[in-house]
């Protein structure tokens, strides 16, 4: 069998991945049957697996091998070049493909007669990764239990903020609180939200809305003291003042809620310098 060469894409690609320290991502030369001839690699980091095509010059497409499927199915469409193509990409797999990949497979693993000590234990590890993460960063996380019973981690911020993260029920996704002044967001939310790229903000709700809509147009006025993001595909999640705040008025130290949910582990390594 004849092998098709490498993407040109793949190790830009790879390097955007590489935050996920402990499961450094490799990339190999590799064959799609259904892009025959096309340049193509496959990207793993010994537990996911993806295959990047560049089927012309000017598109790369991204396939996930989700456990007990062919990769049939296209996960991304992206522009190949541009100085910022890889990054977006990496961006777009962090947000949405490899939280589905996890989840997939952990529930693939849950059917096993010892799967679901597995799927805990992969947990676990992420979990400690992420707490050394965030400790490398300045942090000080407080291990604890969700109320579903899944691994979790609570830490305080730099602007008296505090975040906490949880695995879900049998650990198909993460979800994660914040609760602080708005401005402890600004640098997450570029890693939850698709690009703003055509977008323009939503002249509507109330001044605390638009304050979040006018440098965030991805999210969502829904009420008066709430925004949600796209939610189109994951994660979801929204952002709200605590209650009976007027909303007449907003600032970086206004204080709110948000609640986001459907995440990765490799976006939160990949954003943990900004949730300190």
């Amino acid at each position: 069998m004849t092998t098709a060469p490498a993407a040109p894409a793949v190790p830009d690609i790879t390097a955007e991945l590489a935050a996920r320290r402990s499961r450094p991502w490799t990339a190999t030369p590799h064959l799609h049957a259904m892009r025959h001839g096309a340049p193509c690699a496959r990207l793993t980091d010994g537990v996911r697996a993806l295959l990047i095509v560049q089927p012309d010059d000017a598109r790369v497409e991204v396939f996930a091998e989700y456990p007990e499927e062919y990769p049939a199915t296209v996960a991304i469409v992206a522009e190949a070049t541009g100085p910022h193509a890889a990054a977006g990409i990496a961006a777009q797999l962090l947000r949405t493909v490899l939280p589905r990949l996890d989840a997939e497979s952990g529930a693939v693993s849950a059917r096993s007669q010892f799967g679901c000590n597995q799927v805990l234990q992969r947990h676990l590890g992420d979990m400690t990764e992420l707490g050394f993460t965030l400790i490398d960063h300045g942090a000080h996380p407080d291990a604890v239990e969700s109320a579903r019973g899944g691994p979790g981690l609570v830490w305080a911020t730099a602007n008296g903020g505090t975040w906490g993260v949880w695995v879900l029920g049998a650990g198909e996704y993460l979800s994660a609180r914040y609760d602080g002044p708005v401005n402890g967001l600004f640098g997450v939310l570029p890693f939850l939200l698709p690009s703003a790229e055509g977008r323009t903000p939503a002249d509507v709700g109330s001044a605390f809305t638009r304050y979040l809509t006018d440098q965030f147009p991805q999210l969502v006025p829904i009420e008066a003291d709430e925004v949600m993001l796209p939610c189109y595909r994951q994660p979801g999640g929204y952002i709200v003042l605590p209650d009976e705040l007027p909303t007449g008025y907003a600032d970086d130290q206004t204080p709110v809620v948000g609640e986001f949910s459907a995440l990765g582990v490799d976006l939160l390594l990949a954003a943990a310098a900004q949730l300190i």
